[in-house]
């Protein structure tokens, strides 16, 4: 007799590759000992809090963690927490590959509270359930926030099952999606010209931009688009484009094992002294630096 019944691989194919990666999930109970400085992950950090209270403080402005609500911080957001007493919460760090291709997190104000609702909390015990050792050994983020963990962590989710892979994205995609749908575009230009090569320039990061193709495309010539460009957003282009560039090989230099020549590459920088020299001039230490200063 044959067996008819589908494979897993029939629905899902042999690899199921994700964009949210779950990094840690867990449950903590902190007494005074929440107090971290200067942090900032390429990772986003979500949480539940269900009893005490805590204080996180973002660009000079400080905001209190009570119980009942969910908190998101997003990646590479500069950040320092506080707790003066009981502090309990669930955590859950998620790691967005999507980030290379469309940083939604750059491109909106995402809201830090939202007031749970009754499922909130089922759905951080569901991802607890399918990750019973993804808790934090450690809650100093030394010892998790650094690039080998990282790509260490990132290698033991990917070896759930196809089936387990597409419940948890599902779950992170719901808790994400309650932020998401109260975010605000953080684009104040009204000018669909530069909105239009924004979109290109960030969907095609890694490829050979050209300034008259660009200009082109929107149906004006190369010096009106670098004048709309930089009357709309403050920077031409090019600058622009060499941001995000630097944007993505911090990402990419935390959570790849590549050869700093192969990310120059990735990302479109041409060669490997360009990218180094360019890298340090905008973040003040070399690619190398940057990457030995995140590892334990």
């Amino acid at each position: 007799m044959h067996n008819n019944k589908p494979s897993e691989n029939a629905f899902f194919g042999t690899h199921l590759s994700t964009p949210l990666v779950l990094l840690h999930i867990g449950r903590i109970e902190m007494n005074a000992d929440w107090n971290f400085q200067n942090l900032c992950s390429p990772f986003l950090r979500i949480y539940y809090v269900e009893h005490g209270q805590a204080e996180v403080f973002i660009h000079n402005k400080t905001y209190q963690l009570t119980p009942g609500h969910i908190y998101m911080i997003p990646p590479f957001t500069r950040h320092s927490d506080q707790c003066n007493g009981p502090f309990t919460h669930y955590y859950l760090h998620i790691l967005d590959q999507q980030i290379q291709k469309n940083n939604i997190y750059e491109q909106n104000n995402f809201p830090f509270e939202i007031k749970a609702n009754a499922y909130d909390l089922d759905l951080f015990k569901r991802l607890v359930e399918l990750n019973p050792d993804c808790f934090l050994k450690h809650s100093i983020p030394s010892t998790y926030d650094n690039s080998q963990t990282i790509m260490q962590v990132v290698q033991r989710f990917n070896q759930h099952t196809a089936k387990e892979l597409y419940e948890m994205e599902a779950i992170m995609m719901m808790l994400v999606s309650r932020f998401y749908r109260q975010a605000v575009s953080v684009n104040e230009t009204n000018d669909n010209r530069v909105l239009q090569v924004q979109q290109y320039i960030l969907q095609h990061i890694s490829e050979s931009l050209s300034l008259e193709e660009l200009a082109e495309m929107v149906g004006v010539c190369k010096d009106s688009l670098i004048r709309i460009f930089k009357r709309e957003t403050g920077m031409t282009p090019v600058e622009f484009i060499l941001n995000k560039r630097i944007e993505k090989a911090q990402i990419a230099l935390l959570t790849q094992a590549s050869s700093i020549h192969d990310i120059a590459i990735q990302l479109g920088f041409g060669n490997q002294s360009y990218f180094a020299s360019l890298f340090k001039r905008m973040m003040g230490i070399t690619p190398l630096q940057y990457r030995k200063q995140n590892q334990l």
